[in-house]
């Protein structure tokens, strides 16, 4: 405990142990565990969640042959460490080595009780010779390059010579505040030293006629430096979460004097009289400075794109667990108390405990604090840790025209493991060199202009007219008066414009001097192919080892895979477990019955016949459903069943067909494997494969799930593949003849697709990958987040997509598109769509015969019955047609068929016994008797690679790693359930349940309104123009219409809806009627998407409450925001323009 630990505590602060209001955690520990705690996992969480990526940064770097991956070291220049010890050079494997050592020798130490005492200060010491090789490692590297992680050396030192780790009788309280003391000296000497760098810099820019850094413009420019960068979808940086950050940094943008001008003032005093704080009480000070400055660097996060937060958080663990703001209760310390734990106190009783490491902490923090301000006055000189901190002192004005300004647009993502966007020919020593710019794996553009050099342009991509037009413009903007910022209202307006229609401009640029096509699309394709390597294909043969990762894989995705693979692998352990234990009672159980009930068994009642044609997700789910009730006979080619939304693995992993694959289940029902060649009104014609014969089945109702065919023949089994070993062959020839090629086209943008470019993409990287799609999108079905962050993983790996690419016709090793292009390749997947339903040549004539859609499958009613057998045949899955659902055809929704199928089968027999009234009412309709509601889930997973996946549930999609392993646990429960193990069907029974629920509930499915929403909003407003904006980026769905109050349109929208013209309101009139205010901007962002459509759930606070703060922020809208005089228009296409209706 802290007061006991503590010699030295005055009486006053004694005699209130009792009463402490300390968390739990801290009285458990003693003082400087909690510091060491908090420090360790802080920095362990930073450390961990980078690591892999930062390793496959690394392997790229040190072979990318840029003259920039020569140097090692910190900071701009590639400094040594502490300016004397020099960075070695690393292989990936030690790089990765060291970086895992370090992450090891900073949780051991704080981890209680895991080190002996004596260990711990080693430890740390060791901490910082690892830091050194690993950090050193990747000073270009995007996240922890330059100064992010230069206070973890001085906390590394503080804590190894903290005379607190002695946990003898003699390391009191004070020790441990000794160690706190200190780190906060060097912290508020850190953010003074950047203060006054930012004064002085601003003093000596007022003296040639600029700005200051305090007017606001400094901030401006920055902020428009990360909108390089930022989409509206951006509401991340470095993995910390900054939700609606390009809202917010297009809000500051454009109001520099009213926003950025008060946190610049704001800012600089912050950083220049935090060492003030050292003159207060620690119980006062530390954690609400520890807060302020947390807050600090988050805002930095959200506004710039730069995280601080990640690694700068781990030094304010010595003010958030400082021993002397929690010994007696923060903030209710008495005075006397508090200066038993002041500096002065401190330091002295450190003295007295361990005299040699107090003096060696004293010297080192006097080093340091000199070292901060003799810099000041040599800010070329680097010797990091050690700094003045002159980052972002220079004022900057993006309108100015005797500064200097680089703009620069970039493919490259804004992510941990990628080249520091400061890693180009307008900053620091050691740059990517002009003529190697066109050797980067991503488009990347600069223009440098500005100030009395002229301007200067590299580029790999083609500066095409609309791209030289829109950096025309920005030239033209950032050639102005110093003062422009803040008297042109119209200035930041246009520059941002400016910026958006270079992005859209560079976006669409290719690239000046591409490599070699991905795919050629000329008659030479053979001979280029014939002149490669003959033995590359035998190099890639597939691996038959289950744990096997490409090593042609990046060595962070590598980490990642087998990271995801061992979670996997450890839930289906679980899974498994409990599978026993189900199985273990469920023998028992039926043993006690054959105790307790012995005798020969009764002979059971004849029991009515179902037949069901088709084994897999709707067939095995009626067969679950109704074989203790029924006499149930399952039809299907094959004697397995097939996990089918993952088989598209096996092309690339053939050796895992058996964990797709179970055998159809005989225990309670009857299995013919064969196949049904005819339907009558009373019985169904099968040839069965092991005797070719034909038999008849007689039924009483009939379920037809049999599927579709598809364009690509080795998704689906063939009729001849009955049996476990014909398909594995199958795949085994389709897994060799994917190796053997050396260019691949995929036709199909939906998700088979995607998923089979992402398999191919991941197994063999280096192959040449074309993916064609006849959309705007990729998974046009799913929510354009889902396609998005599939083209994203899809072209990050150098898979080229190409859209509005439809295709007339797919030819063994050539695709034609209706442009009359021709693309070859080795080998082509025609992956666009179900075939016709099979169901329909079963119902093709006589009392059994059907009608069909126009895709061939068979037309259904709400019951699911289709109109051929007097109302006992019903259709499921893939195979039918309901005109009034809009359900997407995946193995969910035919489950869903199914529950409707089997309650309306058990509803008819009930009626029939009864005698023939009622059989035809009751009866449950689909999608309502399935799920409670007229909509169904809209629940996908799609699976890029083993590693990442894009899950969606009605809306909401969460990428990454989490959507891979929740797919994977998906697959294995699914498969368990067909093969009626007691913990797939326990667990798919409540995962339905849930899912229904939730989506009935709290996520209900995205509809398109019967009537689109139309918003009236005040046309002279810049904030309601600025958030109409904001709806035209976000609406997904494109429904929405737009018209001024003042307009004509609008005057009529209102006097139609009964409101008066108010223009203190925005109006929403959609299919629910008109709505105001609170309500109106609240259903609004409804239709946005995640996660703005989870500000819907504000709509649960009292009306009167929420319009009081709109109406708040509406009578000072003019006055905050100013007027939209047209200087902010941007610019539409045909289709935005078309949603204005006034416009039309």
């Amino acid at each position: 405990h802290l007061s006991s630990a503590g010699r030295r505590l005055s009486p006053s602060c004694s005699s209130r142990r009792s009463t402490s209001p300390l968390p739990l955690a801290i009285m458990q520990l003693s003082p400087i565990d909690n510091v060491t705690l908090a420090f360790g996992a802080i920095l362990g969480l930073a450390v961990a969640r980078t690591l892999p990526s930062c390793v496959s940064y690394y392997a790229w770097f040190k072979s990318s042959g840029l003259d920039l991956a020569n140097y090692r070291g910190y900071g701009h220049g590639a400094c040594r460490l502490f300016g004397i010890i020099p960075a070695p050079f690393l292989s990936v494997r030690a790089m990765a080595v060291s970086g895992v050592a370090f992450l090891a020798l900073i949780i051991a130490p704080a981890a209680p009780g895991l080190l002996p005492a004596p260990w711990r200060a080693p430890a740390y010491l060791a901490a910082l010779a690892f830091y050194h090789l690993y950090f050193s490692q990747l000073y270009c590297e995007a996240h922890i390059g330059a100064h992010v992680t230069v206070l973890i050396p001085p906390a590394l030192i503080l804590l190894a010579l903290s005379p607190a780790l002695d946990e003898s009788p003699g390391a009191p309280a004070e020790a441990a505040a000794f160690t706190c003391w200190l780190m906060k000296i060097i912290l508020t000497s850190a953010y003074c030293g950047a203060g006054v760098c930012k004064i002085t810099h601003s003093l000596r820019s007022l003296a040639r006629g600029g700005s200051s850094w305090c007017t606001g413009s400094t901030l401006q420019a920055f902020i428009f430096e990360a909108m390089f960068l930022s989409t509206p979808r951006t509401h991340s940086s470095f993995g910390v979460p900054t939700p609606f950050s390009y809202t917010l940094q297009k809000l500051h943008l454009l109001y520099p004097r009213t926003l950025l001008m008060p946190a610049s003032f704001v800012a600089v005093a912050f950083e220049t009289f935090a060492p003030l704080m050292l003159l207060a009480p620690a119980h006062i000070a530390s954690v609400p400075f520890a807060l302020v400055g947390l807050k600090f660097h988050y805002g930095i996060a959200l506004l710039q794109n730069i995280d601080f937060v990640s690694w700068w958080a781990a030094a304010y663990a010595f003010l958030l667990a400082d021993p002397a703001a929690w010994s007696s209760g923060l903030l209710v310390c008495p005075v006397d108390g508090g200066a038993a734990l002041g500096l002065a106190a401190t330091v002295s009783a450190a003295l007295e405990t361990a005299p040699l490491r107090a003096s060696l902490a004293l010297a080192y923090v006097s080093i340091h604090v000199a070292a901060t301000v003799l810099l000041r006055f040599f800010p070329d000189v680097e010797i990091l840790p050690l700094s003045s901190f002159p980052m972002f002192g220079t004022p900057q004005n993006v309108f100015d025209r005797r500064l200097r300004k680089h703009f620069w647009l970039t493919h490259k993502p804004h992510a941990t493991g990628t080249l520091k966007n400061y890693a180009f020919p307008f900053t620091r020593p050691h740059t990517v060199l002009p003529e190697e710019i066109a050797k980067l794996p991503f488009n990347y553009l600069l223009l440098s202009h500005g100030g009395s050099e002229k301007p200067e342009l590299h580029s790999n991509v083609e500066v095409t007219p609309e791209l030289q037009a829109a950096l025309d413009k920005i030239q033209s903007l950032g050639n102005q008066e110093p003062d422009t910022f803040a008297t042109d209202s119209s200035a930041a307006p246009a520059i941002l414009l400016a910026l958006e229609q270079a992005k859209a401009a560079f976006d669409a640029a290719p690239r000046v001097a591409p490599e070699a096509p991905l795919v050629a699309a000329t008659p030479l394709t053979e001979a280029a192919l014939a002149s490669d390597d003959t033995d590359s294909a035998a190099r890639e043969l597939p691996s038959t080892t289950a744990w096997a990762v490409p090593s042609e894989l990046p060595l962070g995705e590598r980490l990642r895979l087998c990271l995801v693979r061992s979670v996997i692998s450890a839930a289906i352990a679980l899974f498994s477990a409990v599978d026993l234990i189900f199985v273990g009672v469920f023998a028992a159980r039926d043993a006690a019955r054959r105790a307790i009930f012995g005798g020969p068994a009764r002979a059971e009642a004849c029991k009515p016949a179902v037949v069901v044609v088709g084994g897999s997700f709707a067939g095995l789910r009626v067969q679950r459903d109704l074989s203790a009730d029924f006499d149930v006979t399952l039809i299907d080619p094959k004697e397995y069943f097939e996990y089918t939304p993952g088989v598209l693995r096996l092309f690339t992993q053939p050796h895992k067909l058996l964990a797709l694959t179970a055998q159809l289940p005989r225990k309670h029902n009857r299995l013919i494997v064969g196949e049904a060649t005819s339907v009558s009104s009373e019985v169904v014609s099968v040839r069965d494969a092991a005797t070719g014969e034909t038999v008849e089945l007689p039924y009483d109702y009939l379920v037809l799930a049999c599927g579709a065919g598809y364009p690509c023949a080795t998704v689906k089994p063939a009729m001849a593949e009955t049996t476990l070993e014909a398909r594995q062959a199958t795949w085994n020839a389709a897994s060799t003849t994917l190796v053997a090629a050396k260019s691949v086209v995929v036709v199909g943008g939906g998700l088979v697709g995607v998923e089979l470019a992402a398999e191919i993409v991941e197994a063999h990287p280096r192959k040449p990958l074309t993916l064609l799609t006849g959309g705007d999108v990729l998974c046009g079905t799913l929510p354009r987040s889902v396609g998005r962050a599939s083209l994203a993983w899809l072209v990050q790996r150098g898979v080229t997509v190409r859209f509005h690419a439809a295709v007339d016709d797919v030819d063994t090793g050539a695709v034609r598109l209706a442009s009359g292009e021709v693309l070859c390749a080795d080998i082509v997947y025609d992956c666009r769509g179900n075939g016709p339903g099979r169901a329909a040549t079963l119902l093709k004539d006589g009392a059994a015969s059907a009608a069909t859609d126009a895709k061939g499958r068979v037309l259904v009613d709400e019951t699911l019955r289709c109109a051929a057998g007097s109302g006992r045949i019903f259709v499921a899955g893939d195979a039918m047609s309901l005109p009034s659902s809009d359900d997407l055809k995946l193995g969910h929704t035919a489950e869903l068929n199914a529950d409707v199928v089997a309650d309306n089968i058990r509803h008819l027999c009930h009626a029939a016994k009864g005698g023939a009234q009622g059989v035809a009412t009751g009866l449950a309709t689909y999608p309502f008797g399935a799920v409670g509601a007229s909509k169904t889930p809209r629940v996908s997973c799609v699976s890029l690679g083993e590693g990442y996946g894009v899950l969606s549930f009605n809306g909401l999609v969460i990428d990454g790693a989490l959507a891979a392993v929740v797919k994977a646990l998906l697959e294995w429960t699914k498969i368990a359930a067909c093969a009626e193990r007691p913990v797939g069907v326990a667990f798919w029974k409540f995962g339905d349940a849930a899912a229904n629920w939730i989506s009935r509930t709290i996520l209900s499915p995205p509809t398109k309104p019967a009537v689109r929403p139309l918003v009236l909003y005040d046309g002279v407003c810049l904030l309601c123009s600025t958030f109409v904006q904001f709806v035209l980026d976000n609406d997904e769905e494109e429904i929405i219409d737009f018209a001024p109050l003042q307009s004509e349109v609008g005057l009529k929208a209102l006097k139609q809806a009964g409101l008066e013209a108010d223009l203190s309101t925005m109006v929403l009139i959609d299919e629910a009627g008109a709505h105001v205010r609170s309500t109106a901007a609240l259903r609004v962002l409804s239709r946005c998407g995640a996660p703005f459509s989870l500000l819907y759930a504000l709509i649960l606070l009292p009306r009167p409450l929420r319009d009081l703060g709109y109406s708040c922020v509406a009578a000072v809208r003019y006055r905050l925001f100013g007027k939209d005089d047209g200087g902010s228009c941007r610019r539409m296409t045909k289709a935005m323009r078309a949603r204005f209706l006034d416009q039309r």
